[in-house]
């Protein structure tokens, strides 16, 4: 199995109410052919306004959304274009403390995307799971059928 993709992009996330600037590390593994990985954070780690969570989404949703407004409930993900034609990606998460926006130069999540497709091309996701290894896993945990 090869390494996972990652990328560290900059952006700003909207959270409670502040605008703040932020990093959100993008993961992509061929052990989890469908998911995107995200792990937000914004404010230094014990500034009781910081924030720091973590959020898996479909690669489907994330790569659509550079162009589409994408997404049904939890997650939502769109384009946007600020002056001066620079283009961005918004990434909209309801968490149960409320909403929160990411955004980040679109330029950077393709680059990101382009580097998952190479990793596992899209429609051959299925080529990429271990379905014994999961059932083992399953079953190690106490899980039953």
């Amino acid at each position: 199995m090869n390494a996972p993709v990652t990328a560290v992009v900059d952006g700003k996330l909207l959270a409670r109410g502040a605008v703040r600037p932020a990093q959100a590390r993008l993961e992509y593994s061929q052990a989890d052919p469908w998911a995107v990985w995200a792990r937000f954070r914004a404010g230094a780690p014990g500034d009781p306004a910081a924030v720091d969570f973590e959020w898996a989404f479909s690669r489907d949703l994330l790569s659509v959304g550079l162009h589409v407004e994408s997404g049904q409930g939890a997650v939502r993900v769109r384009p946007w274009v600020l002056p001066r034609r620079r283009r961005v990606v918004i990434i909209e998460m309801l968490t149960t403390a409320g909403a929160v926006a990411f955004t980040t130069p679109a330029a950077g999540v393709k680059r990101f995307l382009k580097a998952a497709r190479a990793l596992v091309p899209p429609g051959t996701e299925t080529r990429h799971l271990d379905l014994d290894a999961g059932i083992a896993g399953i079953l190690a945990e106490g899980g039953t059928w």
